[in-house]
């Protein structure tokens, strides 16, 4: 297993800290976040990323747009605005060697019947039009909401395979879908795994917690993390502090 944490979600901001915290805490990569090249190109200018990744052999993986983002959006127009987004997201994380992207897929304004076949149906359209990207895709499962589209290990590995991308297993997610039981059930179906979100909560909301300060039983996922040969982001929300936290503990779960 390959571990790095996401510098945005940690709130730092600072491109030379966050490489100065991965090498000092012997991280193997950081999660840039495409909307901060939205907001601001100058925080992660490509060219620095490459310099810094170069200097201290530390990789990254990219969080493709997700805020404001619908690729299953009834609405046309929504839609398409949320592939094009994506789209300039994959052009900048190969600029970047990214090793992965992380993308979520959508939501729908209600459960009717046929607003969810329409949904469905974008969905399949935006994820066709993903095809033969740069570097590898992985879908995340994000079931936090009533309006969140896809639910369960099924629907998230069908998507996979039907469109020829792996699958971002978020650990916190699957806690406040269905608790340990449906983490434990994600782990067993999923055949694509590529990516891993790790954070903690109490299992009632998307806290990002560090590991071991929520509810999820750490322990028990230490044997499938020993044998996970893909990359696993600490996405861990608060300070440079609580990054450090979250790492010593994983590793003490994983020294057993």
């Amino acid at each position: 297993m390959r571990l790095g944490f996401s510098p945005s979600t940690a709130r730092i901001l600072d491109l030379e800290a966050a490489y100065r915290l991965a090498v000092e805490l012997d991280l193997e990569f950081l999660e840039l976040a495409w909307e901060l090249q939205e907001i601001d190109p100058r925080l992660q200018h490509p060219e620095r990323v490459r310099e810094l990744s170069r200097a201290t052999g530390v990789g990254v993986t990219l969080h493709l747009p997700f805020m404001e983002l619908n690729l299953a959006s009834v609405f046309p127009g929504v839609a398409q605005n949320s592939l094009e987004r994506v789209r300039r997201a994959l052009e900048y994380g190969a600029r970047v060697d990214a090793s992965v992207g992380v993308l979520h897929t959508g939501r729908v304004p209600e459960h009717h019947p046929q607003v969810l076949e329409a949904a469905w149906h974008t969905l399949h359209a935006s994820l066709e039009a993903l095809r033969d990207p740069p570097f590898p895709i992985a879908l995340e499962n994000t079931a936090l909401e009533p309006r969140d589209l896809l639910r369960g290990p099924a629907e998230l590995e069908a998507l996979c395979a039907r469109f020829g991308m792996g699958a971002t297993l978020d650990f916190g997610h699957a806690f406040v879908e269905g608790g340990a039981e449906l983490l434990a059930r994600y782990q067993q179906e999923l055949t694509q795994v590529l990516h891993l979100h790790l954070h903690d909560n109490s299992g009632q909301g998307d806290e990002h917690l560090p590991v071991g300060r929520g509810a999820i039983p750490w322990e028990a996922q230490a044997a499938y993390l020993r044998t996970f040969s893909g990359t696993a982001d600490l996405e861990i929300a608060g300070s440079e502090a609580e990054v450090r936290a979250a790492v010593a503990h994983l590793r003490a779960v994983l020294a057993g």
